[in-house]
């Protein structure tokens, strides 16, 4: 977790974005699904216990090794039907327990993916993904680089 003070080069104050992170239980087994489980319920209780002012703008963001099931399909990462069902399953209870929201993906390619961006109390934004690899084609990771831009548009007054 941390929180980010907003203010753009002329010193106007646009308030705290807090982000919160993760990197959740990967494999396909069914201990990993329990703890997948146990992690989202986790993360939810601290997300609710440290948000600091529910109007200000968060996000929760990460490689979840789970998400949403998007058009009638699962994630390349998931082992089968069941192991989809779980993840998604587990994936609500978070989403649930936080109170936050799914940026949608507007690309297709990636809408199944497990990496996610959640926010609350945020109104403009997009999600982009970005391939990482070395000059001769050697992946940097089992999943691209996830970037989301965030548009900040009122800025707080200025207290004194």
């Amino acid at each position: 977790m941390c929180n980010v003070a907003i203010i753009d080069e002329g010193g106007k104050n646009f308030g705290t974005l807090q982000v919160f992170g993760t990197h959740m239980q990967s494999e396909r087994t069914k201990a990993a699904q329990a703890a997948r489980l146990d992690q989202a319920r986790q993360a939810g209780k601290f997300i609710l216990k440290n948000r600091t002012e529910y109007a200000s703008p968060a996000m929760f963001v990460g490689d979840m090794n789970m998400g949403p099931r998007q058009e009638g399909c699962f994630s390349q990462h998931y082992s089968d039907e069941d192991d989809a069902e779980a993840r998604c399953a587990s994936y609500d209870t978070m989403v649930s327990e936080c109170g936050f929201e799914e940026v949608p993906c507007e690309d297709a390619a990636y809408r199944n993916d497990i990496c996610r961006f959640l926010i609350q109390s945020v109104d403009d934004c997009k999600v982009e993904y970005v391939s990482l690899s070395t000059a001769d084609g050697v992946r940097l990771s089992d999943t691209d680089a996830m970037c989301l831009t965030v548009n900040m548009r009122e800025p707080l007054e200025k207290q004194g």
